[in-house]
């Protein structure tokens, strides 16, 4: 058996089913992390391949090709990522992060921006909810945070049910990013091949349901997933965040050979 490759999966909850998908099939060896962190190891080559959010891709993009046909995103109540507004406020000039979620404080800051005019400061706050809100008018809570805590007597905010009210598009968690000669042809099908499952899975759960009204999570890029990461990389260039609006490649091979170096389909 070749040996594994390792590949980097985010620890948020969304991710668990896909790092255990990959971790079964026992051709990688899944290395679970914060994003950041598997950022850096894929920057510094300790990854083949990770999943990434779309700011850490965009801001190597020149490195990386993605694996097409696998992502997480989501377009309504399924998002884990809630603005929480501290009891009283009347105005949000302050905004506590975990300055781990890279791409959902870009989410935040683009949401508060275009539907509130609003461009509160940002303060990293690496603690609970309460500490949060001692410091900051707002707390931008996300991935393993327990959002079924939130009190009821504090207001929030969905961010991805407010985004796929402003764009009408999922919004992408994580992209399968890699060096053109990281994968091999197998190794990018069994990625795909696992997120085909899961996205099988879901659809046998939840039948014809919309994917927004049933609160799933979306795990393969069609038509909308890419249109709804391209509109987010828009947004962040718009914003300030991106020096420029970064290409989309992908993954193509040439199928009579399983080792071959992978072209590149540009989009």
């Amino acid at each position: 058996m070749a040996e594994q490759k390792i590949i980097g999966v985010s620890s948020s909850f969304y991710c668990a089913s896909v790092g255990e998908a990959l971790q079964a099939s026992g051709r990688f060896d899944v290395r679970l992390d914060i994003p950041a962190r598997n950022a850096i190891q894929l920057r510094e080559r300790e990854l083949a391949a990770a999943l990434l959010n779309p700011v850490d891709f965009a801001r190597d993009s020149s490195e990386y090709v993605l694996v097409p046909d696998a992502a997480i995103a989501s377009a309504g109540p399924a998002g884990p990522v809630q603005l929480v507004f501290r009891a009283g406020a009347r105005t949000i000039s302050t905004l506590a992060v975990d300055v781990s979620s890279s791409a959902e404080i870009i989410l935040a800051r683009i949401i508060l921006a275009e539907e509130f005019d609003s461009a509160p400061s940002i303060i990293p706050v690496a603690d609970d909810l309460p500490a949060m809100l001692r410091k900051a008018d707002a707390a931008l809570i996300s991935g393993m945070r327990p959002l079924d805590q939130i009190p009821a007597v504090l207001d929030s905010l969905n961010l991805i049910e407010a985004w796929y009210e402003m764009t009408d598009l999922p919004y992408v968690y994580g992209l399968w990013c890699g060096r053109e000669n990281s994968l091999g042809q197998a190794d990018v099908e069994a990625i795909t091949a696992a997120h085909a499952r899961l996205a099988e899975e879901q659809r046998v759960e939840h039948g014809t349901a919309d994917v927004a009204e049933a609160a799933m999570f979306m795990f393969q890029i069609n038509d909308d997933v890419e249109l709804g990461l391209r509109q987010f990389l828009h947004y962040a260039y718009y914003h300030g965040v991106l020096p420029d609006i970064p290409e989309i490649r992908y993954y193509t091979f040439d199928r009579q050979d399983d080792e071959s170096t992978p072209g590149i389909t540009f989009n």
